[in-house]
């Protein structure tokens, strides 16, 4: 097991926090929106001055469609599937008009 000083660990976590959204195409608000975790947290945890607790983990590795292993330097293999990589890209370049329909969709079935 990789053992880390706290501080590492932060870095780690807030450069692969800041690299999965960034590379999944997605802003700060989208990932606040879909995960439930405020915008203000979001934008701490990608700019290093807060880190999330295992619940943000959580969330942010299940949205963002990788492991947790990655996102806290276990390992360098971020395992994201495929369709999870494609359908974020596809969301990233939708109008926003798209986006709202997207979004009235999946928020009825988030409800069920």
């Amino acid at each position: 097991m990789i053992k880390y000083d706290g501080k590492q660990q932060a870095q780690i976590i807030q450069e692969r926090v800041k690299h999965a959204i960034q590379a999944r195409g997605y802003s700060y608000a989208d990932v606040a929106h879909y995960t439930g975790i405020s915008l203000a947290s979001v934008s701490r945890y990608a700019n290093g001055e807060r880190t999330p607790d295992a619940r943000g983990i959580s969330l942010l590795c299940s949205f963002l469609g990788v492991s947790a292993d990655w996102m806290l330097g276990v390992t360098d293999n971020m395992r994201v599937s495929g369709t999870t990589d494609e359908i974020a890209k596809l969301y990233a370049s939708a109008t926003p008009d798209d986006r709202a329909v997207v979004d009235a969709v999946l928020k009825k079935y988030k409800k069920s």
